[in-house]
């Protein structure tokens, strides 16, 4: 490694203003897996809806570090807990795969491993040697990453950087109106019996980025267009995947351009549906009903896994008489709220979960489960076909003719 610096550097971010990165947190940026997030898209296949949404993983994961220290200013942390948080935070995302969350299911499926495991598998593989240099214990970055150290509410807890920032950055570059108090909620945490809480003073910044979280699914995350894209690049990478022209590791490594130089000139089926995906020749909704429309054991049967969906879109094409490639059944996890169970402390120490806290909260979660979808997506000369076979193969707790 190169001799280290002992400057740190200001980087302009539209979202928090100047970043301060330290010496240390250059160093990390300085690698290559780091600088590879440059050319993941942070919002998967948005763009396609909202033009502006282009941003990457590269600088979600700096406003993170910088949101982590803000954070560590208001524990009054040591320098070298400060280093610990931030440099997990900027590290936090390095095992996304192209197009981020859009190759999660199909990396996750066939090689059994998470994109926080990859992230740990490349932290010891090229971040061991930066951060022993500057006093950070790679296995505890790994702890904090998976979730098992004690300071994790604050990079995978119910009001982490994480959140707060892929919140603002998405909206901005989307163009959907966020307002989320990033500084008040993070100068409002504090240590409480050994673990992260936020005072009552942060209550109506953590109500705020419920409310905007809500906003951003309906809007962006979970709008159709988005998850038409995102459903035929996922079939298209599990095409290369399953045909061996690519290992799981190898996909996920890819940024999205390496990915897209694949896939463009490809001449099988996964060329043809990533080329639909880059010309906007999407399908269409054919079938939609709400979660609660559908058996809740049915739902969380099939919601996350990979054969029992593709098994439902073969017997959908089949009952319908349409081409498999004409199918794709979009069931994504039931709503959740991990938020609400963040712990709020009153000014006599007493704690309680956000969702007891707030009435607004509790009413938010009932408005995120009205607003999940079960969607089958397929191309319009196969519409009225796929809308028949559907309810047949689905399990219904409520007639289609209530919706």
């Amino acid at each position: 490694m190169s001799a280290q610096r002992d400057e740190a550097k200001r980087i302009k971010d539209p979202i928090h203003d100047f970043i301060v990165v330290e010496p240390y947190a250059l160093d990390l940026l300085d690698q290559p897996a780091m600088q590879r997030l440059r050319y993941v898209r942070q919002t998967g296949t948005a763009h396609l809806v909202y033009p502006g949404a282009n941003h990457t993983r590269f600088e979600h994961s700096l406003g993170c570090h910088h949101l982590a220290h803000v954070a560590a200013d208001a524990l009054d942390l040591s320098a070298d807990r400060t280093r610990l948080l931030g440099a997990t935070a900027l590290l936090h995302d390095l095992g996304h795969g192209p197009f981020s969350h859009t190759s999660e299911l199909v990396t996750e499926s066939r090689s059994g491993r998470s994109h926080e495991q990859r992230s740990v598998d490349i932290l010891h593989e090229q971040f061991t040697e930066p951060l022993e240099a500057h006093g950070v214990d790679p296995d505890e970055v790994e702890q904090l990453i998976l979730g098992e150290h004690k300071l994790k509410a604050l990079v995978s807890g119910p009001l982490d950087v994480d959140r707060i920032d892929y919140l603002l950055r998405d909206g901005h570059y989307t163009g959907v109106a966020t307002s989320v108090d990033a500084l008040r909620l993070m100068a409002t945490v504090a240590m409480h019996e050994d673990r992260i809480v936020t005072s009552r003073d942060g209550l109506g910044a953590a109500e705020s980025l419920l409310v905007n979280r809500f906003a951003m699914h309906s809007a962006v995350y979970y709008h159709h267009t988005c998850r038409a894209g995102e459903l035929l690049l996922e079939r298209a990478m599990l095409e290369l995947v399953d045909s061996g022209e690519l290992s799981v590791d190898e996909l996920a490594r890819m940024d999205d351009y390496q990915l897209v130089s694949l896939l463009r000139k490809h001449e099988g089926e996964a060329g043809r549906m990533a080329r639909r995906v880059l010309d906007r020749e999407l399908p269409k909704v054919a079938f939609e009903v709400p979660y609660r429309a559908l058996d809740e054991r049915w739902v969380e049967a099939i919601t996350g896994d990979l054969e029992e969906l593709l098994t439902l879109e073969e017997q959908v094409a089949d009952h319908a008489d349409v081409p498999r490639r004409h199918v794709q059944v979009d069931a994504p996890s039931p709503p959740g709220l991990p938020e609400t169970e963040a712990q709020i402390v009153g000014p006599g120490g007493e704690t309680e979960p956000l969702s007891q806290a707030s009435t607004l909260v509790r009413s938010l979660a009932d408005a995120y489960r009205d607003h999940w979808h079960f969607r089958v997506y397929a191309p319009r000369e196969s519409h009225e076909s796929v809308e028949e076979a559907v309810p047949k193969l689905v399990r219904l707790e409520t007639p289609l003719d209530e919706f």
